[in-house]
């Protein structure tokens, strides 16, 4: 079973794919585009299970390189 973290890894990775699930075209002559609402749902549902171990992550310093605005900005580039 995937961990939260690899659940949003998961998930933000899926989002860039040209193919992906999140990949939506209303008809075959209409370019596909991303299904941002889906991305966000997602993401939404996975999002109270990371929060629980967010401040042990803090507090004991488990990844101390890990900015969480960087990987925003970092998805937004997908």
């Amino acid at each position: 079973m995937a961990t939260h973290r690899e659940s949003w890894d998961d998930c933000i990775a899926e989002s860039g794919l040209e193919d992906g699930k999140y990949v939506c075209q209303d008809e075959n002559w209409e370019p596909p585009y991303l299904d941002t609402g889906g991305v966000c749902d997602e993401l939404e549902q996975i999002a109270p299970g990371m929060r629980d171990v967010l401040g042990r992550v803090w507090d004991e310093g488990l990844d101390p390189d890990f900015s969480f605005a960087r990987a925003i900005e970092e998805a937004a580039e997908v």
